[in-house]
């Protein structure tokens, strides 16, 4: 147990370490970042929910090339939501699929042992499932 939290923890920082963004990068972005949320506000209060949807879309965008993924899956999320209830839900698609490409999902699966009080059939699993494929029809 042990040796599978330390390659937790060290494949955690791995990941940590890939994710770490450019300061410059940053910097340059934060102007345009500044703009941009000063807009959605603008816009949020107009009640404009097709703007919204833009320019939720072009801060996603930024979060996204500054490898902030968790702020550009909540923008690219708003974008789709806004641009539906704006009456154009076909614009909104693609952002929702990038935000699902970019959305980090981490599990730890650990091998226990399992007791059974009967005996094994040929090919069957100790837990799960051994699934099997027949062609049908003429070959």
């Amino acid at each position: 147990m042990r040796n599978v939290l330390k390659l937790f923890f060290a494949v955690s920082l791995m990941i940590s370490l890939i994710f770490i963004t450019n300061n410059s990068q940053v910097f340059a972005n934060s102007n345009e970042l500044a703009k941009q949320m000063k807009e959605l506000d603008y816009f949020k209060k107009q009640g404009h929910n097709i703007n919204i949807g833009l320019v939720s879309r072009t801060i996603a965008e930024i979060y996204d090339k500054q490898k902030n993924y968790d702020e550009a899956i909540k923008y690219y999320e708003q974008s789709n939501y806004y641009l539906t209830l704006g009456g154009e839900p076909d614009w909104g698609v693609q952002y929702i699929q990038r935000a699902n490409e970019i959305r980090s999902d981490i599990r730890l699966y650990v091998e226990t042992k399992v007791e059974l009080g009967r005996p094994l059939a040929k090919y069957e699993p100790v837990s799960g499932t051994y699934l099997g494929f027949y062609a049908g029809g003429q070959l």
